[in-house]
């Protein structure tokens, strides 16, 4: 049977399968050192994707302009790429690069010859170039304290302030860099100034010959994003109606400094004047002024005048809220202000020494001065009488409790205190002012401390005081229940008692209206009070709260807990406790590969700002830290433990837990760039490149970085694809490695070692070598690199004359002390050679052989003899320049302690390089300090300083850091 014929055609390679070139970025700086990444992928044409079956393909490439760094590359997986480096042009030129499949197997052979595929790359001149510049376009000043700038684009505080890895802003405060949240306590805004971006210059004035301006912030103006005011310190402001020249130094998107300058007059034509004049209580008084003022006179009703009467002072610029208060005046009343001029005590008396009485008052404002004022008199405001009210408060001073735990009250006064500290509630307390009262058979309440020893009295040095504000105090008993009622003994606690807080008549005083109280009673067991029954509930985990993205957390537990030997703590024991347990913490987690980590912690010490005894600092210790773990793709899910935490009464939990997240740190946390040398090394500024021609061995070329490099994927720092070397690929038979430079190889391994043929790098006086880095290339936790990747290698020149034979006389520069070796090259016309180094060494060499020399610091005179021939060379040795370091205590100190205390440990931690941490005390009659762990046990009355230092290592300085312990009985 005859089925019949069909002819077919069998479709080409080239309908099945397309080669496909993609750039990392569009064009390229046609530099000479600009690069980017060209990838190649071999799409499926029936599926429109990369085929991922494709592997050991051999693409030939070819580029007209600038250089690829491989001339073959093998498809894996459908994938090949290359880096593609500029070449200067003074033109724009496109660089047509060509691939062809020149070697393949299998089901791709036929592909070889066939596939084939172009794309043109632009190569862009430097002036072309897209560079996001800063440029300021005017600048204005109608007050003397302050310039307002014009730019050609939005701004951000940033553009002028220095911030830290974290992108924080920075504070000066004496000379210290802070972050807002380290600034220290009621540190005043005017001691508080913004980090200059580009340090003593990003904003610079001048008036004439007079550049002696301080500029103490940076403030955003409100309805204008592309315009900043330069707030200046109050003694070194603009003179009126004179010539100003400013110039902004800022940084542009590729970090180079730019400078843009403005030149404009100092006008303020405005007279100063009082806006409004606004009442806090009955003895505070706000002006509000039209602009920021220097001074002016004040007097109430007429006859009140300052210093007698009130004080005043005018507000400040903040730096870190931003608030500008400079054109507020705060009026406070003295004690001598009396309206009535009868004492408070006297029966006729009808208003209060120090408090404004109800009604309508007058406040004359005169000889008000702005700043411009010092140069130009005309700027005198008008003397004003402004009229303000003062509502009526009769209202005296109450109070509300709440009962916290059995062993602590939080005491809310409806209105500020007179009373000035925690000892003056004290002192009240102490006098029997205020009273802790037990409600007594007869159905009275009566004082505890007149209560039988063991039966529940409690005497009235036997409470803590903390004040949180001067209307808010927690008062805490210092004895343990079932000390105050022998419960050993008597079986009995607390919750069989009633108790209440009595303040007596007339001894609290009002801050706002001078009025006393009344008595004042209050309930310490209202309806749910933990005064009412017996507490048998261990604490347990609220809340964790990460503070920013340090290594601190605030824990909070459901009640007041107790924690052994913590400062600020209440540690009141139990009957039969001898101490309370060490609490202990641990974080719980899971690496990359699902394996479980255990990282310790500490408990620092109470965090809460209300002195509630519920809020625990509490700090990872390892180097391996979860923030660590989680960067290198370790689970973001994490556990906090916390084990023998215990409460005001003695319940202990074993353990308490909360599952909290640990989010993986942005890349711009943890900057990635080539190192630089520090302030204070031989080569101070330039970059940690070195390359060294070692005689007939192979040339080295390192590279350090801010931190670890990959070594693996398309960012492996280890493939020389990723380098050009003098405008050209590295040479066959280079091989590179990675180094680990810090003792951390947590954080990665900083340092690439490029191991060159012999003779690949340029060596002498008037020769240099230039190394291209990849830009694109990424960190180990995935940080993009930064900075400059064109750089000049430093080629050691001392090393360079001993590897060619100190041929010639010349001056070899700066080297750091440490043994070198001086080998001596075959010579055709010569037998043999003296080296004679300062008198100490004197050997006489063979061809071939090598003289090894220590060089101490200082100045050798080298003279090498080749038979009639004789070359001269002086060597300037240097010390090493070590890195510097810095501890800190957990407690800054000073600690203070009672003789009889319990031993205590207080560690450093910080501190960069491997060197070990000693401890020692100055006074070792007062107290002793462990010289390892660091604990300090307590021995007699006095004062010691306890020393920790960290020792040096070959790469860090030592560094030592103290507090101070004070004893007393």
């Amino acid at each position: 049977m005859d089925f019949g014929s069909k002819s077919f055609k069998s479709p080409a390679v080239t309908d099945l399968w397309e080669l496909q070139i993609k750039t990392s970025e569009d064009s390229l700086v046609a530099n000479g050192s600009d690069n980017l990444e060209v990838t190649f992928n071999l799409i499926s044409k029936e599926t429109g994707t990369i085929d991922k079956d494709a592997d050991n393909i051999v693409l030939d490439l070819n580029t007209t302009h600038g250089t690829l760094a491989q001339k073959r590359v093998t498809v894996q997986d459908g994938t090949a790429t290359v880096l593609l480096t500029s070449e200067f042009s003074n033109t724009n030129i496109n660089a047509k690069i060509d691939a062809q499949i020149i070697e393949a197997s299998g089901d791709y052979k036929e592909l070889i010859g066939k596939v084939v595929a172009t794309l043109n790359v632009p190569f862009i001149t430097s002036t072309t170039e897209n560079v996001d510049t800063l440029t300021l376009v005017s600048a204005e000043a109608n007050q003397a304290d302050r310039v307002t700038l014009f730019f050609d684009k939005e701004v951000s505080l940033k553009h002028f302030v220095k911030t830290n890895t974290k992108g924080e802003l920075l504070y000066l405060v004496g000379g210290v860099e802070y972050t807002a949240e380290n600034i220290p306590a009621n540190t005043a805004p005017e001691n508080i100034s913004h980090v200059f971006k580009v340090a003593g210059k990003t904003v610079e004035l001048a008036q004439g010959s007079n550049t002696n301006f301080t500029v103490q912030g940076f403030k955003p103006v409100a309805g204008n994003s592309k315009a900043v005011e330069v707030i200046l310190d109050k003694a070194t402001v603009l003179k009126d109606n004179a010539d100003v020249k400013v110039d902004v130094v800022a940084v542009n998107s590729i970090g180079k400094e730019t400078i843009s300058s403005a030149d404009f007059k100092v006008t303020d034509a405005r007279k100063p004047e009082a806006t409004a004049v606004n009442v806090e209580g009955l003895n505070t008084l706000k002006v509000k002024f039209s602009e920021a003022i220097a001074d002016a006179t004040f007097k109430i009703d007429g006859r009140f005048n300052s210093p007698t009467h009130f004080t005043y002072d005018f507000g400040e610029f903040n730096p870190v809220t931003l608030v500008d208060n400079r054109d507020l005046a705060t009026i406070e009343l003295t004690n001598q202000y009396d309206e009535d001029g009868i004492a408070d005590n006297d029966p006729a008396n009808t208003t209060l020494e120090g408090y404004f009485s109800a009604g309508e008052h007058t406040l004359q404002i005169s000889s008000t001065k702005d700043f411009a004022y010092a140069t130009d008199k005309n700027n005198l405001g008008t003397t004003q009488n402004l009229k303000f009210n003062i509502a009526a408060d009769s209202a005296k001073p109450n109070a509300t409790v709440t009962v916290e735990s059995p062993e602590q009250f939080r005491l809310k006064f409806d209105k500020s205190l007179s009373v000035a500290n925690a000892a003056g509630l004290q002192t009240l307390i102490t006098n029997g002012d205020i009273q802790l009262q037990f409600l007594d058979t007869d159905g009275e309440y009566k004082d505890v401390t007149g209560r039988t020893p063991g039966e529940g009295q409690v005497n009235t040095n036997e409470y803590k005081i903390v004040r949180v504000s001067a209307s808010e105090y927690v008062i805490q008993l210092t004895k343990d229940w079932t000390k105050v009622y022998d419960t050993d003994a008597t079986n009995k606690n607390y919750y069989n008692d009633k108790f209440r807080l009595f303040v007596k008549k007339n001894v609290l005083t009002s801050v706002t209206n001078g009025l006393k109280n009344d008595e004042i009673k209050l309930d310490l067991n209202y309806a749910g009070s933990p005064l009412n029954s017996a507490d048998t509930t261990s604490p347990v985990i609220n809340t964790i709260e990460r503070v920013a993205a340090s290594d601190t957390f605030h824990v909070t537990m459901s009640e007041p807990v107790k924690l052994d030997g913590q400062v600020g703590g209440n540690d009141t024991l139990a009957q039969g406790q001898t101490s309370l347990p060490v609490t202990t913490v641990q974080f719980l987690g899971k690496d990359k590969n699902g394996a479980a980590v255990t990282v310790n912690g500490t408990v620092v010490k109470y965090a809460d700002k209300n002195a509630a005894d519920k809020v625990l600092e509490v700090k990872w210790d390892s180097a391996n830290t979860p923030q660590n773990v989680v960067d290198k793709g370790g689970s973001e899910d994490w556990t906090i433990v916390i084990r023998s935490i215990s409460d005001d009464v003695g319940n202990t939990a074993a353990s308490a837990t909360k599952a909290f997240k640990v989010v993986k740190s942005a890349s711009t946390d943890t900057p990635f760039f080539v190192q630089k040398y520090a302030v204070g090394h031989a080569k101070a500024g330039k970059y940690m490149v070195e390359g060294a021609g070692n005689g007939t061995l192979e040339d080295t070329l390192e590279i350090t970085f801010s931190e670890g490099v990959q070594y693996s994927g398309l960012s492996d720092a280890t493939n020389p694809a990723n380098y050009t070397l003098n405008g050209v690929t590295l040479p066959a038979g280079t091989s590179i490695a990675i180094a680990d430079i810090d003792a951390d190889t947590t954080n990665g391994f900083e340092k690439v070692e490029i191991t060159l043929p012999n003779g690949t790098l340029n060596i002498g006086a008037n020769v240099s070598n230039v190394i291209t880095i990849n830009k694109n290339l990424v960190s180990y936790d995935g940080s993009k690199l930064i900075g400059e990747t064109e750089l000049v290698v430093n080629v050691d020149e001392n090393v360079q004359a001993a590897t060619d034979q100190l041929a010639v006389a010349t001056d070899k520069g700066l080297v750091e002390a440490g043994t070198y070796a001086i080998p001596f090259a075959n010579q055709t016309d010569q037998t043999t050679k003296t080296a004679w180094v300062q008198g100490e060494v004197d050997a006489l060499l063979a061809n071939g052989t090598t003289a090894v020399v220590t060089f101490n610091a200082g100045s050798y005179d080298v003279v090498i003899t080749s038979g009639t021939e004789t070359a001269n060379a002086t060597i300037t040795v240097t010390e090493v320049a070590l890195t510097p370091s810095a501890i800190t205590f957990a407690d800054v100190g000073p600690i203070a302690k009672q003789v009889g205390d319990a031993a205590f440990t207080n560690t450093v931690t910080g501190g960069a390089g491997a060197g070990a941490i000693t401890y020692t005390s100055g006074t070792p009659a007062t107290a002793t300090v462990n010289p390892t762990t660091g604990e300090v046990t307590i021995l007699a009355v006095g004062s010691t300083v306890i020393t920790a230092t960290k020792a040096a290592t070959a790469t860090h300085a030592a560094v030592t850091v103290t507090y101070t312990v004070n004893v007393t009985l």
